[in-house]
């Protein structure tokens, strides 16, 4: 893999919006952004 590859991350919004309805997602969102993070300097925008 090429140094400048990034790695781009998609927020699984259909639980967050749709199964969930927007209420009590903050640890799913936290979980997110944790598990993104893993990603390092190799992060896209």
């Amino acid at each position: 893999m090429p140094n400048s590859f990034r790695f781009s991350v998609k927020l699984p919004t259909k639980s967050i919006t749709h199964d969930a309805r927007l209420a009590g997602t903050e640890s799913l969102i936290d979980e997110f952004f944790h598990s993104a993070g893993q990603f390092g300097g190799k992060l896209g925008y």
